[in-house]
Protein backbone atom coordinates (compact mmCIF):
# COMPACT_ATOMS: atom_id res chain seq x y z
CA UNK A 1 0.00 0.00 0.00
CA UNK A 2 2.92 2.31 0.61
CA UNK A 3 3.87 2.44 -3.06
CA UNK A 4 0.27 3.17 -4.01
CA UNK A 5 -0.16 6.12 -1.68
CA UNK A 6 2.92 8.38 -1.86
CA UNK A 7 4.46 7.80 -5.33
CA UNK A 8 7.05 5.52 -3.72
CA UNK A 9 10.08 5.11 -5.96
CA UNK A 10 8.94 7.87 -8.35
CA UNK A 11 9.89 11.52 -8.55
CA UNK A 12 7.31 13.65 -6.76
CA UNK A 13 5.04 15.97 -8.77
CA UNK A 14 5.53 19.69 -8.28
CA UNK A 15 2.58 21.82 -7.12
CA UNK A 16 0.17 22.30 -10.06
CA UNK A 17 2.44 20.34 -12.41
CA UNK A 18 0.63 18.98 -15.45
CA UNK A 19 0.45 15.19 -15.69
CA UNK A 20 2.15 15.01 -19.09
CA UNK A 21 4.96 17.28 -17.90
CA UNK A 22 5.51 15.01 -14.88
CA UNK A 23 5.80 11.99 -17.18
CA UNK A 24 8.35 13.75 -19.37
CA UNK A 25 10.36 14.75 -16.31
CA UNK A 26 10.11 11.22 -14.95
CA UNK A 27 11.70 9.83 -18.11
CA UNK A 28 14.86 11.70 -17.12
CA UNK A 29 14.90 10.22 -13.59
CA UNK A 30 16.66 7.10 -12.35
CA UNK A 31 13.44 5.08 -12.28
CA UNK A 32 12.35 5.95 -15.82
CA UNK A 33 10.62 2.75 -16.99
CA UNK A 34 7.24 3.37 -15.27
CA UNK A 35 7.08 6.83 -16.82
CA UNK A 36 8.03 5.56 -20.28
CA UNK A 37 5.32 2.89 -20.13
CA UNK A 38 2.69 5.37 -18.92
CA UNK A 39 3.59 7.92 -21.59
CA UNK A 40 3.48 5.28 -24.33
CA UNK A 41 0.01 4.30 -23.16
CA UNK A 42 -1.17 7.92 -23.24
CA UNK A 43 0.22 8.30 -26.75
CA UNK A 44 -1.47 5.05 -27.77
CA UNK A 45 -4.78 6.39 -26.49
CA UNK A 46 -4.14 9.68 -28.35
CA UNK A 47 -4.78 11.48 -25.09
CA UNK A 48 -1.45 13.22 -24.58
CA UNK A 49 -0.88 16.96 -24.82
CA UNK A 50 0.87 19.68 -22.86
CA UNK A 51 -1.90 20.05 -20.30
CA UNK A 52 -3.48 16.60 -20.32
CA UNK A 53 -5.22 15.18 -17.28
CA UNK A 54 -5.55 11.41 -17.26
CA UNK A 55 -8.82 10.48 -18.96
CA UNK A 56 -10.97 8.37 -16.56
CA UNK A 57 -11.24 5.65 -19.21
CA UNK A 58 -7.47 5.04 -19.05
CA UNK A 59 -6.82 5.92 -15.41
CA UNK A 60 -6.62 2.33 -14.12
CA UNK A 61 -4.23 1.23 -16.86
CA UNK A 62 -1.91 4.19 -16.45
CA UNK A 63 -1.95 3.98 -12.65
CA UNK A 64 -0.87 0.33 -12.80
CA UNK A 65 2.08 1.27 -14.99
CA UNK A 66 3.13 3.85 -12.41
CA UNK A 67 2.47 1.58 -9.41
CA UNK A 68 0.14 4.15 -7.89
CA UNK A 69 -3.55 4.30 -7.07
CA UNK A 70 -6.08 5.79 -9.52
CA UNK A 71 -7.49 7.93 -6.70
CA UNK A 72 -4.11 9.46 -5.91
CA UNK A 73 -3.38 10.27 -9.55
CA UNK A 74 -6.82 11.81 -10.09
CA UNK A 75 -6.50 13.89 -6.92
CA UNK A 76 -2.95 15.05 -7.68
CA UNK A 77 -3.63 16.02 -11.29
CA UNK A 78 -7.05 17.62 -11.08
CA UNK A 79 -8.48 19.47 -14.04
CA UNK A 80 -8.44 23.25 -14.07
CA UNK A 81 -11.57 23.39 -16.24
CA UNK A 82 -12.00 24.02 -19.95
CA UNK A 83 -12.77 27.75 -19.76
CA UNK A 84 -10.40 29.85 -21.87
CA UNK A 85 -8.10 26.88 -22.38
CA UNK A 86 -5.55 27.59 -25.10
CA UNK A 87 -4.90 25.06 -27.88
CA UNK A 88 -1.62 23.12 -27.30
CA UNK A 89 0.26 25.06 -30.01
CA UNK A 90 -0.53 28.38 -28.27
CA UNK A 91 0.38 27.46 -24.69
CA UNK A 92 3.45 29.67 -24.42
CA UNK A 93 2.48 31.56 -21.25
CA UNK A 94 4.88 30.69 -18.43
CA UNK A 95 6.34 32.08 -15.23
CA UNK A 96 10.00 32.57 -16.02
CA UNK A 97 10.92 32.51 -12.34
CA UNK A 98 9.34 29.06 -11.95
CA UNK A 99 11.46 27.84 -14.88
CA UNK A 100 14.60 29.34 -13.35
CA UNK A 101 13.73 27.73 -10.03
CA UNK A 102 13.48 24.38 -11.80
CA UNK A 103 16.95 25.01 -13.23
CA UNK A 104 18.36 25.92 -9.83
CA UNK A 105 16.90 22.74 -8.33
CA UNK A 106 18.61 20.64 -11.04
CA UNK A 107 15.35 19.40 -12.53
CA UNK A 108 13.92 19.56 -16.01
CA UNK A 109 11.91 22.76 -16.67
CA UNK A 110 8.29 21.87 -16.04
CA UNK A 111 4.90 23.10 -17.21
CA UNK A 112 2.22 23.89 -14.65
CA UNK A 113 -1.30 22.98 -15.70
CA UNK A 114 -2.91 26.36 -15.00
CA UNK A 115 -0.52 28.15 -17.35
CA UNK A 116 -2.59 26.88 -20.28
CA UNK A 117 -5.59 29.04 -19.30
CA UNK A 118 -6.12 32.70 -20.18
CA UNK A 119 -7.83 33.31 -16.83
CA UNK A 120 -4.60 32.35 -15.05
CA UNK A 121 -2.32 35.39 -15.22
CA UNK A 122 -0.40 35.66 -11.94
CA UNK A 123 2.02 33.07 -10.56
CA UNK A 124 0.91 32.37 -6.95
CA UNK A 125 4.45 31.40 -6.02
CA UNK A 126 6.21 34.56 -7.18
CA UNK A 127 3.45 37.14 -7.65
CA UNK A 128 4.65 37.57 -11.23
CA UNK A 129 2.49 38.04 -14.33
CA UNK A 130 3.00 35.13 -16.74
CA UNK A 131 5.18 35.99 -19.70
CA UNK A 132 4.75 35.14 -23.38
CA UNK A 133 7.87 33.07 -24.01
CA UNK A 134 7.25 32.49 -27.77
CA UNK A 135 7.76 28.77 -27.23
CA UNK A 136 5.58 25.98 -25.87
CA UNK A 137 8.65 24.06 -24.75
CA UNK A 138 9.70 24.99 -21.18
CA UNK A 139 13.37 24.09 -21.76
CA UNK A 140 13.55 26.38 -24.78
CA UNK A 141 11.72 29.10 -22.87
CA UNK A 142 14.20 28.79 -20.02
CA UNK A 143 17.12 29.02 -22.46
CA UNK A 144 15.76 32.27 -23.86
CA UNK A 145 15.11 33.58 -20.36
CA UNK A 146 18.65 32.86 -19.18
CA UNK A 147 19.96 34.64 -22.28
CA UNK A 148 18.01 37.81 -21.53
CA UNK A 149 20.54 40.47 -20.47
CA UNK A 150 17.78 42.39 -18.69
CA UNK A 151 16.92 39.48 -16.38
CA UNK A 152 17.80 39.96 -12.73
CA UNK A 153 18.76 36.48 -11.55
CA UNK A 154 19.19 37.82 -8.06
CA UNK A 155 15.43 38.08 -7.57
CA UNK A 156 14.10 34.58 -7.04
CA UNK A 157 11.91 34.46 -3.91
CA UNK A 158 12.26 31.30 -1.83
CA UNK A 159 9.03 31.75 0.12
CA UNK A 160 5.97 29.52 -0.12
CA UNK A 161 2.40 30.68 0.48
CA UNK A 162 3.37 33.65 2.67
CA UNK A 163 0.91 36.38 1.80
CA UNK A 164 2.63 39.08 3.85
CA UNK A 165 5.89 38.42 2.01
CA UNK A 166 4.07 38.50 -1.31
CA UNK A 167 2.61 41.92 -0.59
CA UNK A 168 6.03 43.20 0.49
CA UNK A 169 7.79 41.73 -2.55
CA UNK A 170 5.25 43.23 -4.92
CA UNK A 171 6.39 46.73 -3.98
CA UNK A 172 9.06 46.11 -6.65
CA UNK A 173 6.62 45.35 -9.47
CA UNK A 174 5.29 48.71 -10.59
CA UNK A 175 2.73 51.40 -9.89
CA UNK A 176 0.28 51.13 -6.96
CA UNK A 177 -2.58 50.44 -9.40
CA UNK A 178 -0.60 47.64 -11.06
CA UNK A 179 0.15 46.02 -7.71
CA UNK A 180 -3.50 46.32 -6.65
CA UNK A 181 -4.70 44.66 -9.87
CA UNK A 182 -2.08 41.95 -9.50
CA UNK A 183 -3.41 40.96 -6.07
CA UNK A 184 -7.02 41.08 -7.27
CA UNK A 185 -6.27 38.92 -10.32
CA UNK A 186 -4.56 36.39 -8.06
CA UNK A 187 -7.65 36.32 -5.80
CA UNK A 188 -9.93 35.84 -8.80
CA UNK A 189 -8.00 32.88 -10.18
CA UNK A 190 -7.82 31.26 -6.73
CA UNK A 191 -11.60 31.63 -6.39
CA UNK A 192 -12.27 30.27 -9.87
CA UNK A 193 -9.94 27.30 -9.38
CA UNK A 194 -11.76 26.41 -6.14
CA UNK A 195 -15.08 26.72 -7.99
CA UNK A 196 -13.93 24.34 -10.73
CA UNK A 197 -12.66 21.75 -8.28
CA UNK A 198 -15.76 21.89 -6.07
CA UNK A 199 -18.09 22.22 -9.10
CA UNK A 200 -19.98 25.13 -7.50
CA UNK A 201 -19.67 28.89 -7.54
CA UNK A 202 -19.78 30.46 -4.08
CA UNK A 203 -19.55 34.22 -3.49
CA UNK A 204 -19.75 35.62 0.02
CA UNK A 205 -21.14 32.36 1.34
CA UNK A 206 -23.93 32.22 -1.27
CA UNK A 207 -23.93 29.41 -3.83
CA UNK A 208 -25.01 30.45 -7.33
CA UNK A 209 -27.35 27.84 -8.85
CA UNK A 210 -25.75 27.62 -12.27
CA UNK A 211 -23.65 25.10 -14.14
CA UNK A 212 -19.97 25.90 -14.86
CA UNK A 213 -20.81 26.41 -18.53
CA UNK A 214 -23.59 28.90 -17.68
CA UNK A 215 -21.39 30.85 -15.28
CA UNK A 216 -18.47 30.95 -17.69
CA UNK A 217 -20.69 32.20 -20.54
CA UNK A 218 -21.88 34.97 -18.18
CA UNK A 219 -18.28 35.91 -17.35
CA UNK A 220 -17.44 35.93 -21.08
CA UNK A 221 -20.10 38.63 -21.57
CA UNK A 222 -18.65 40.76 -18.78
CA UNK A 223 -15.11 40.37 -20.13
CA UNK A 224 -16.29 41.53 -23.56
CA UNK A 225 -17.17 44.90 -22.03
CA UNK A 226 -14.29 45.07 -19.56
CA UNK A 227 -11.75 44.62 -22.37
CA UNK A 228 -13.50 46.81 -24.95
CA UNK A 229 -11.45 49.07 -27.21
CA UNK A 230 -11.75 52.77 -28.00
CA UNK A 231 -12.07 54.45 -31.38
CA UNK A 232 -8.67 56.00 -31.78
CA UNK A 233 -8.26 58.99 -31.64
CA UNK A 234 -11.91 59.94 -31.08
CA UNK A 235 -12.65 58.34 -27.69
CA UNK A 236 -11.06 58.73 -24.31
CA UNK A 237 -8.82 56.02 -22.93
CA UNK A 238 -10.58 52.99 -21.44
CA UNK A 239 -10.69 52.55 -17.69
CA UNK A 240 -7.99 49.86 -17.68
CA UNK A 241 -5.75 52.00 -19.88
CA UNK A 242 -6.02 54.77 -17.31
CA UNK A 243 -5.29 52.37 -14.46
CA UNK A 244 -2.22 50.99 -16.22
CA UNK A 245 -1.25 54.44 -17.55
CA UNK A 246 -1.35 53.36 -21.21
CA UNK A 247 -1.39 56.73 -22.98
CA UNK A 248 -0.97 55.94 -26.68
CA UNK A 249 -1.97 53.38 -29.28
CA UNK A 250 -2.32 49.92 -27.73
CA UNK A 251 -4.48 46.80 -27.81
CA UNK A 252 -7.24 49.08 -26.45
CA UNK A 253 -7.25 51.12 -29.67
CA UNK A 254 -9.14 50.55 -32.92
CA UNK A 255 -9.04 52.45 -36.23
CA UNK A 256 -12.82 52.85 -36.43
CA UNK A 257 -14.74 56.01 -37.13
CA UNK A 258 -17.63 56.90 -34.80
CA UNK A 259 -20.07 55.81 -37.51
CA UNK A 260 -18.70 52.24 -37.63
CA UNK A 261 -20.85 50.97 -34.76
CA UNK A 262 -19.72 49.61 -31.43
CA UNK A 263 -19.94 45.80 -31.43
CA UNK A 264 -16.54 45.38 -33.10
CA UNK A 265 -15.04 47.28 -30.17
CA UNK A 266 -16.04 44.56 -27.70
CA UNK A 267 -13.44 42.02 -26.58
CA UNK A 268 -14.59 38.51 -27.52
CA UNK A 269 -11.15 36.96 -27.11
CA UNK A 270 -8.83 37.99 -24.22
CA UNK A 271 -5.86 37.07 -26.43
CA UNK A 272 -6.41 40.42 -28.16
CA UNK A 273 -4.66 41.98 -25.16
CA UNK A 274 -1.14 41.43 -23.71
CA UNK A 275 -0.62 39.74 -20.32
CA UNK A 276 -0.69 42.86 -18.07
CA UNK A 277 -3.99 43.96 -19.62
CA UNK A 278 -5.47 40.48 -19.21
CA UNK A 279 -4.40 40.55 -15.57
CA UNK A 280 -6.32 43.81 -15.12
CA UNK A 281 -9.38 42.41 -16.93
CA UNK A 282 -9.73 39.46 -14.56
CA UNK A 283 -8.97 41.64 -11.54
CA UNK A 284 -11.91 43.88 -12.42
CA UNK A 285 -14.07 40.85 -13.21
CA UNK A 286 -13.49 39.70 -9.63
CA UNK A 287 -14.51 43.15 -8.40
CA UNK A 288 -17.73 43.15 -10.44
CA UNK A 289 -18.60 39.69 -9.11
CA UNK A 290 -18.12 41.14 -5.61
CA UNK A 291 -15.55 38.55 -4.57
CA UNK A 292 -14.82 39.53 -0.94
CA UNK A 293 -11.03 39.64 -1.25
CA UNK A 294 -11.15 41.65 -4.47
CA UNK A 295 -13.51 44.14 -2.81
CA UNK A 296 -11.18 44.40 0.18
CA UNK A 297 -8.06 45.02 -1.92
CA UNK A 298 -9.91 47.65 -3.97
CA UNK A 299 -11.23 49.46 -0.89
CA UNK A 300 -7.84 49.51 0.83
CA UNK A 301 -6.01 50.83 -2.22
CA UNK A 302 -8.58 53.27 -3.61
CA UNK A 303 -10.25 54.25 -0.32
CA UNK A 304 -13.58 54.02 -2.11
CA UNK A 305 -16.78 52.24 -1.17
CA UNK A 306 -17.69 49.98 -4.09
CA UNK A 307 -20.35 47.70 -2.63
CA UNK A 308 -24.04 48.36 -3.29
CA UNK A 309 -24.59 51.34 -5.60
CA UNK A 310 -20.85 51.83 -5.86
CA UNK A 311 -20.46 48.74 -8.05
CA UNK A 312 -23.30 49.87 -10.33
CA UNK A 313 -21.74 53.31 -10.81
CA UNK A 314 -18.31 51.78 -11.34
CA UNK A 315 -19.75 49.44 -14.00
CA UNK A 316 -21.59 52.32 -15.65
CA UNK A 317 -18.30 54.19 -15.98
CA UNK A 318 -16.61 51.19 -17.63
CA UNK A 319 -19.49 50.84 -20.10
CA UNK A 320 -19.87 54.37 -21.18
CA UNK A 321 -16.51 56.06 -20.66
CA UNK A 322 -18.10 58.80 -18.56
CA UNK A 323 -21.52 58.55 -20.17
CA UNK A 324 -20.67 58.81 -23.86
CA UNK A 325 -22.02 55.43 -25.01
CA UNK A 326 -25.05 53.51 -23.73
CA UNK A 327 -24.92 50.93 -26.52
CA UNK A 328 -22.85 48.46 -24.52
CA UNK A 329 -25.66 48.27 -21.97
CA UNK A 330 -28.14 47.51 -24.73
CA UNK A 331 -25.88 44.72 -25.96
CA UNK A 332 -25.56 43.28 -22.44
CA UNK A 333 -29.32 43.44 -21.89
CA UNK A 334 -29.82 41.27 -24.98
CA UNK A 335 -27.10 38.85 -23.87
CA UNK A 336 -28.58 38.58 -20.36
CA UNK A 337 -31.66 36.83 -21.75
CA UNK A 338 -29.48 33.71 -22.06
CA UNK A 339 -28.13 33.90 -18.50
CA UNK A 340 -29.28 31.28 -16.00
CA UNK A 341 -32.16 32.52 -13.79
CA UNK A 342 -29.96 32.46 -10.69
CA UNK A 343 -27.34 34.59 -12.45
CA UNK A 344 -30.00 37.08 -13.58
CA UNK A 345 -31.22 37.35 -9.99
CA UNK A 346 -27.87 37.61 -8.19
CA UNK A 347 -26.12 39.84 -10.72
CA UNK A 348 -29.05 41.98 -11.80
CA UNK A 349 -27.15 45.05 -10.56
CA UNK A 350 -24.92 44.75 -13.63
CA UNK A 351 -27.88 45.55 -15.88
CA UNK A 352 -28.90 48.79 -14.11
CA UNK A 353 -27.99 51.78 -16.29
CA UNK A 354 -27.20 55.00 -14.40
CA UNK A 355 -27.30 58.29 -16.28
Amino acid sequence: MRSRSIFYGLIKPLPNESFSSWLIRGEQSRNKLPFIRAREQMLHYEAFDACQVIPPLYLDTVSRSLGSSPELLARTFQRSGNWLLLPPKQRNMMCEHCLIEDFRMNRQPTLRGEWAHLWFNVCPEHGWVLHETHSTDPAESLSKTLGDPLLDLGFIPVWRKQTAYMVWQMTKLGTPAYKMLNLMACDFQRWYLNAVRSNRFVIGGETIDATPEQFEAFMDDLLAVIGKKRRYPYDERSYIARLLDIKSWSSFSADDSPSAGYENLLCFDPREHPPPVRMAMFALLGLLLKLPKCLHVWRVNTRSKVDGEGIERFWWGMHSDLGRNKAFYDWLQVRSAAWAPAIQKVFGYLLAYRY
